[in-house]
């Protein structure tokens, strides 16, 4: 189970907790021990912070150190494994990994354009009338069934002004209830003419990828798109720089996740946050508390749901009184102080030991290198081959971007990962990150890795017989060149190939058993033959095969030989990794109680299985070509 969030802690810490207990309920078995976890995370993270800052370390905090981790040597060279140690053997660094942008950079500012309006006469009266009432001092036009507040409603006539002076822009506009965009939608698009769509929660899955799909359309696609609350969870849009929030929620953590649509990997402008807000009215104190005591909007909140949590009482009845700015002021004072707190506490504590076990600078590294070569390394004319080969249509659709669907005389039923109403595709990573509707194209997508299964498990071309037209070779020798393919067949979940990845052995070899293949590339020579019809390729399969069956032996010998070798490589590798792990865990587990007995058990269950299933790896012949020089 793999669980991803980007506000874990939204619904409180005991939301957290429950969450954590569906990934390893066996080690987090009790809410009151795992909160007494929480609070001895500072000590640890404190001790972390101290190695960092002195060069000379105090005999004090040796003392610190050995408490808990006796086995290490304690000195300043030993920094990293003492700090590797420190985070393996306490807190949660091996369930939970959780980073931040202090450490990944990259990510665009965020700027505020706040527009005080003010307030109308008919939600005056609405708000007197209902004086108790959070809804109508939030949302006032939910009091009205249709779209007539729009006639009337200030932050209206703004948008009106803002979405004509920004037609070249596209704009995401998110309302708390999905009535207030639907509302919006229709007053936009009948009465200003403006193109645009909706995003709510009583459109089906479909509808929402079409309005999703024709808003991030860049040619005749909608300016802006109207969403409900259900935009604001899971749904990318960080092709558009500008968000205009037409309210704004009550919890903090729904306000990130409202900016997060735009606010992402694959930003590549600043994002324009747009707030306007009715002055006098709980509009304007919800703004000045997010803006003025926490800054929610210019950068990420991480204690946004813990203060609403210890702030919501003083909150709702600021809300209510909004004509009184002494409730406005003290409740700004008082939030800030508490959420400067707070987030010093997160910093010194379980934040600090999650961002040392989450970031690894070094590997970071090399994992993009690796990312970086295998892009420069586009899967383009491979699949493009493939797809003529097999009768798939495909076409330009904007720049970088092609639709590939099935045609109308296809040589089988169906294509690996292509649905019947085909799909749009980028060999760009750039392009996919701010498209979510657009296929990226890599090495590891489905459609490539179904492809090559499909190449792999074809037939056609594993035999074939030419000849070979070099002055340098005596007519009449005879090569034969063989492809052989050695991979286990383990269930998926045993991870074989982590140690075995699929292996290709080729051999170019003579009559004498000479493998002359590391001399003559498979290109250099292929460049060199001419196709045998079929009539000539028999005659000489049929005068020749003697010969043929001795090189084909001596062939499978070199290749028995060659994989030995690889398997034993991939065995050996095997075990010392799993060993390495196992003693790992067995060293925690006299020190740390978190670390059971059914995850030693479990290392040692998955060595035999990979151990029986590396055995039982299969060599085969996969392809045969006969070269006959002329």
């Amino acid at each position: 189970m793999l669980l991803l969030s980007a506000t874990p802690e939204q619904l409180g810490q005991e939301g957290h907790f429950a969450r954590l207990r569906l990934l390893d309920p066996d080690r987090f078995y009790d809410y009151q021990k795992f909160l007494e976890e929480q609070g001895q995370y500072q000590q640890i993270a404190s001790l972390v912070t101290e190695m960092e800052s002195c060069n000379k370390w105090s005999e004090t905090l040796k003392k610190h150190l050995k408490k808990y981790v006796s086995d290490i040597e304690i000195k300043e060279p030993n920094y990293e494994a003492i700090c590797a140690e420190l985070i393996d053997r306490n807190g949660t660094g091996r369930i939970i990994y959780r980073n931040t942008r202090k450490n990944i950079k990259g990510f665009p500012a965020r700027l505020l354009n706040a527009y005080a309006l003010e307030n109308c006469d008919e939600y005056r009266l609405i708000q007197s009338a209902n004086p108790e009432c959070i809804d109508t001092a939030l949302h006032p036009e939910s009091q009205f069934e249709d779209d007539s507040w729009c006639l009337f409603d200030p932050r209206v006539a703004w948008l009106k002004d803002f979405l004509k002076q920004n037609r070249q822009q596209k704009i995401v506009i998110i309302c708390a209830n999905k009535e207030t965009a639907i509302n919006l939608d229709l007053y936009c698009r009948f009465k200003l003419g403006i193109n645009c769509c909706t995003f709510h929660e009583d459109l089906d899955l479909i509808s929402r990828d079409r309005a999703a799909a024709y808003f991030a359309d860049d040619e005749d696609g909608a300016q802006a798109i109207f969403c409900s609350e259900i935009g604001s969870e899971g749904r990318n849009f960080q092709f558009s720089h500008h968000l205009v929030l037409m309210d704004l929620p009550l919890n903090p953590d729904l306000l990130e996740q409202r900016i997060g649509r735009l606010d992402r990997i694959g930003q590549t402008q600043d994002i324009q946050i747009h707030i306007p807000y009715l002055k006098g009215t709980g509009q304007e104190v919800l703004f000045s508390w997010y803006h003025q005591a926490m800054q929610a909007f210019e950068k990420t909140n991480q204690v946004g749901g813990m203060l609403y949590q210890s702030m919501s009482n003083i909150l709702q009845q600021a809300l209510l009184q909004a004509d009184n700015p002494a409730k406005l002021e003290s409740l700004v004072k008082t939030s800030k102080a508490t959420a400067q707190t707070m987030l010093e506490n997160l910093n010194q504590g379980k934040n600090r030991l999650l961002e040392l076990a989450s970031f690894d600078p070094k590997n970071a590294i090399r994992l993009i290198e690796k990312v970086q070569a295998m892009d420069e390394k586009s899967p383009k004319d491979f699949i493009e081959k493939c797809w003529d080969r097999f009768g798939i249509e495909y076409e330009d659709h904007s720049q970088d971007c092609y639709v590939a669907r099935p045609g109308p005389h296809m040589f089988i039923s169906t294509f690996p990962a292509l649905p019947n109403d085909g799909m749009t595709i980028t060999y760009a990573r750039e392009k996919a990150l701010a498209r979510d509707d657009i296929h990226f194209l890599s090495w590891e997508h489905p459609m490539i890795s179904g492809a090559i299964d499909l190449v792999l498990g074809e037939n056609k071309g594993n035999a074939s017989v030419c000849i070979l037209k070099n002055k340098a070779v005596k007519a009449g020798t005879l090569l034969i060149e063989t492809l052989y393919k050695l991979e286990s067949i383990a269930p998926k979940y045993v991870q074989a190939q982590r140690y075995l990845p699929y292996q290709c052995f080729r051999f170019l070899v003579d009559i004498n058993g000479s493998d002359l293949a590391p001399k003559v590339s498979h290109k250099n020579i292929s460049a060199q033959c001419s196709k045998l019809d079929k009539r000539n390729a028999r005659l000489v399969v049929k005068s020749e095969d003697i010969s043929i069956k001795k090189i084909l032996k001596t062939s499978s010998q070199l290749a028995q030989k060659k994989a030995g070798g690889k398997l034993k490589e991939a065995i050996d590798k095997m075990h010392q990794s799993q060993q390495s792990e196992l003693d790992r865990l067995q060293a925690l587990k006299l020190r740390n109680p978190n670390i059971r007995e059914e995850e030693i058990q479990f290392i040692n269950r998955q060595t035999k299985l990979l151990d029986k299933y590396l055995k039982d790896a299969q060599l085969q012949l996969d392809a045969v070509r006969i070269i006959v020089a002329v």
